[in-house]
């Protein structure tokens, strides 16, 4: 019996099993791209060669200086068809007026974004898990959110959608997809 139960545990231990999206997956980002990440300090002069660790208090203090935003909360690697590639979410806000804020909820596949770095421009941001003290990507996504949009009460989550429209810091409507243009 003894010797079954050894078994069990080298089997066990000896299997590298990964899992993405339980925590922020930080772990499993390269040497190369962990130099890309910073704390963001301002809003200003912001480089696409970098990826932004931002609040949702940063994040709503910034919605409130624009007329119109989209907030833009995803997974990199996302296969779903409501997942556009990062191109589509800026040429929207381009041709209709809106400061588009592209935030990661993690770094699980973060090479499948930073891939189609050659196809947009606007800056990377992440979600501050630090600011939180929490790795746990459902925890810390739900305490980002209510930062910005100013609620107590994880029920108050709009939960239909990723893409939030601002005007100022009030929310307007929450999506899946982006209406044609």
């Amino acid at each position: 019996m003894k010797k079954i139960v050894f078994f069990l545990i080298v089997l066990v231990s000896s299997c590298s099993i990964q899992v993405n999206g339980y925590s922020d997956d930080f772990n499993k980002v390269s040497v190369e791209n962990k130099a890309k990440i910073v704390e963001l300090k301002s809003f200003k002069a912001l480089s696409p060669d970098y990826i932004y660790k931002i609040s949702g208090k940063q994040l709503r203090t910034e919605l409130s200086k624009h007329d119109k935003s989209i907030v833009y909360v995803f997974k990199n690697g996302c296969t779903s068809d409501y997942c556009k590639p990062m191109m589509h979410y800026e040429t929207y806000a381009k041709k209709n007026g809106y400061q588009l804020f592209l935030v990661m909820n993690g770094y699980a596949h973060l090479d499948d974004t930073l891939g189609q770095r050659n196809s947009f421009e606007s800056p990377l941001f992440v979600i501050n898990t630090d600011y939180y003290q929490n790795h746990i990507r459902a925890t810390y996504t739900k305490l980002f959110m209510r930062d910005v949009l100013a609620i107590q009460s994880d029920k108050e989550i709009p939960e239909n959608g990723n893409i939030y429209i601002f005007e100022g810091d009030m929310l307007i409507k929450e999506t899946r997809e982006l209406p044609q243009y």
